[in-house]
């Protein structure tokens, strides 16, 4: 994806993060744990961003425990996609 964002908004530093473990934590059943290594990340990464997307869809549960172990404002695919289709829909 840094690709897309480059494009979107040029010169704004993307830090892409893979959280090891955490998809096959939800696929497993472990919703919690899942979302818990989704939120160290972010903690994690806190000190060097302004803000975090959690750019997989299965992230997105997670936005509330990230926003809370970051402090920083969390942005998801499904929300963005939303409102993309708002801005399309409504004009």
């Amino acid at each position: 994806m840094p690709a897309e964002f480059e494009a979107t908004a040029p010169g704004l530093p993307v830090i892409p993060r893979l959280v090891a473990g955490a998809l096959e934590a939800l696929a497993g059943g472990d919703a919690a744990r899942h979302d818990a290594l989704i939120a160290e990340a972010a903690r994690a990464l806190a000190p060097q961003v302004a803000v975090i997307a959690l750019a997989q869809f299965s992230a997105a549960r997670a936005a509330p425990a990230a926003a809370a172990a970051s402090g920083r404002e969390i942005f998801t695919t499904p929300e963005a996609a939303v409102k993309k289709l708002r801005q399309m829909i409504e004009g």
